[in-house]
């Protein structure tokens, strides 16, 4: 037995309506971690490193210790002997006699046992002991939660034909695993599964795809069967997630691996837990929207989304809710809504507090008003279309594009300036909209209709675009910052020789190195003691046979010529559709339409 002080773990596990092997509401009292199981966990320490991986992802843990009951080679029904009369004496202490307040308690079988034929009797031996140390679990008020690890790297040439190679064996293991729990499991109790083997089969598969292996080897020590470090790291990262709901993604790293395959881990144990909670895994932390709101008194003016002791509630929304629903999430603990899917819903108003999210995978969704009241990502859409009448944030707040479309009436702050963020994908502001807030474009489309109101700064990398869409000779966006435009800049109206040169943005100060994309017009910064503006000439001769205007202040200098084939437009073509249903809404009153003055 090996008792290890710990930096890390969460210290409670609430388990809440779920779906799969349990719908009941559980909560586990304060403590630390334990894991039973055999060399698989001792070869890297995983227990220390779950929770030094939980310690660097989970807000508000504390320092418990953890202990790993663990030795070659050993069984469930070895573990299960050690804990009877004349057996081990730590086993009985820490197992039977002891009164530690486990926050949970992971049980991992010998793999070769797990994937066998469900009829093997040494598969049915398995089981039944693994019942037993699931009912020495409940005893303790403990939470069970089982370690699927991984195949052998060649399959097992001790049972050839069922385990031929490792994608065979690791299938077969996944179904030994699922029955385990299913054999566990209770509505009162429900189990959960740490899928660290499916995480090792995406590794496989994405090498397998690219045709080079050494990923995956690297996860193996020499003898193809135990974890390496690096594969000691993935296991602790799935195990983290499968309690606390936190994603690995950002987690201490370990200073022997490098970097870029740390981040690939901490990816693959995600895209099985926290990035899916609806897949293939059932998790305790995660319910659909119909479990949460069934099990929340009826009288609640608004579902409460929030875990408790730093464990991150996810409820999901795959369809339709009522219309106007409103939501909190996080504030009293951490909270997540998903919406994913084939998601297609109306909410009212979406509060998000602290260590609160709205994350947008898919679907179709409409929300009244979003209200942040905390600092950091509060917003993330990554799928679907989200279109938002008003958003009222703190200072701090980000509202954070990475796919899928976000479409905004307007931005309050109630102090400070929040942030809008296109990593990809594409944003749009509705014309008479005002966003108190920094806009920083490092990929994607925003498409903005003019007249429209940026408070803060603005800033658009090479890799992005800014669609400028106004026809009037007074429309602009009014930056009360400074605008850094290295991107490309496409006008949706240019100037015609009538209107002469048209500013489209004003700012305290505008750098210019980026391209521009518009039919036969041309761009270029002009200054002033108000600040700088960037105006757009036409480059079509008068009917007259006039040449075209030139610039202000001793002309065209440095003005960039436009072309008639834009260039990343696809991203933003879906937003007119979202445009023109703020528009409407606009006309039923409930959008912020007043531009106000840019901050100077």
């Amino acid at each position: 037995m090996r008792r290890s002080p710990l930096l890390a773990l969460l210290p409670c596990l609430l388990l809440l309506p779920t779906r799969g092997w349990g719908t009941t509401m559980l909560e586990s009292v304060p403590g630390p971690l334990l894991m039973v199981g055999d060399s698989d966990i001792e070869a890297q320490q995983v227990d220390v490193q779950t929770a030094q991986v939980l310690h660097s992802t989970v807000p508000s843990v504390l320092d418990i210790p953890t202990t790993a009951l663990t030795g070659e080679g050993l069984t469930w029904a070895d573990h299960l002997a050690l804990t009877g009369e004349g057996g081990d004496s730590d086993w009985r202490d820490v197992l039977v006699k002891g009164s530690e307040p486990w926050v949970a308690i992971v049980l991992q079988e010998q793999r070769e046992l797990a994937g066998l034929d469900p009829s093997d009797s040494r598969w049915i031996d398995s089981r039944d002991a693994g019942l037993a140390l699931d009912a020495l679990v409940a005893g303790r008020n403990a939470t069970t939660i089982l370690e699927l690890t991984q195949a052998r790297r060649d399959g097992d040439p001790a049972e050839p034909e069922r385990y031929p190679d490792y994608p065979t064996m690791q299938a077969h293991m996944w179904e030994g695993y699922q029955a385990y729990a299913a054999a566990m499991a209770t509505q009162a109790r429900p189990v959960t599964i740490a899928p660290v083997g499916l995480a090792w089969q995406r590794i496989w598969q994405e090498d397998q795809d690219s045709g080079d292996d050494t990923r995956f080897r690297s996860l193996y020590e020499a003898d193809g069967v135990l974890p390496s470090a690096a594969g000691g790291y993935l296991a602790a990262c799935v195990l983290a997630q499968s309690i606390s709901g936190w994603p690995s993604t950002g987690a201490r790293m370990p200073s022997e691996l490098d970097p870029d395959l740390a981040l690939a881990l901490q990816a693959a144990a995600d895209a099985v837990g926290v990035d899916d909670p609806f897949g293939e895994v059932p998790y305790a932390w995660a319910s659909t929207w119909e479990d949460w709101t069934a099990a929340v008194s009826s009288g609640d003016p608004a579902p409460v989304i929030a875990g408790k002791h730093g464990v991150r509630r996810t409820v999901g929304i795959d369809g339709g809710v009522a219309a106007g629903t409103d939501v909190e999430l996080g504030g009293q603990g951490p909270g997540r809504l998903l919406l994913w899917g084939q998601a297609h819903a109306s909410l009212g108003t979406v509060t998000v507090g602290h260590n609160g999210l709205l994350d947008v995978r898919a679907g179709l969704i409409e929300v009244g008003d979003l209200q942040a009241t905390t600092s950091g990502v509060v917003l993330r859409v990554s799928g679907g279309s989200l279109t938002v009448d008003g958003a009222s944030v703190t200072d701090g707040a980000i509202l954070q594009v990475d796919g899928g479309a976000l479409a905004l009436q307007g931005l309050e702050a109630s102090s400070g300036l929040g942030s809008l963020q296109v990593v990809s994908g594409a944003l749009a502001l509705a014309s008479g909209s005002t966003a108190a807030a920094d806009l920083d474009l490092t990929g994607g489309t925003a498409v903005v209709s003019l007249p429209a109101s940026l408070d803060g700064d603005l800033s658009l990398s090479a890799e992005s675009q800014l669609q400028l869409m106004g026809s009037g000779p007074d429309d602009a966006l009014q930056v009360g910052g400074s605008a850094d435009l290295a991107g490309t800049l496409v006008m949706g109206t240019p100037p015609d020789c009538e209107t002469g040169p048209r500013t489209v943005l004003r700012a305290q100060a505008i750098h210019w190195s980026g391209s521009f994309t518009g039919p036969d017009a041309q761009v270029a910064v002009v200054a002033s003691a108000d600040g700088d503006a960037l105006v757009v000439h036409s480059t079509l001769p008068c009917d007259t046979g006039a040449p075209a205007v030139q610039g202000e202040e001793g002309g065209c200098g440095g003005c960039a010529t436009g072309s008639a084939s834009g260039r990343g437009g696809g991203a933003a073509a879906g937003l007119v559709g979202l445009l023109g249903l703020l528009r409407r809404r606009r006309g039923r009153g409930r959008g912020r339409a007043a531009l106000r003055q840019p901050r100077r």
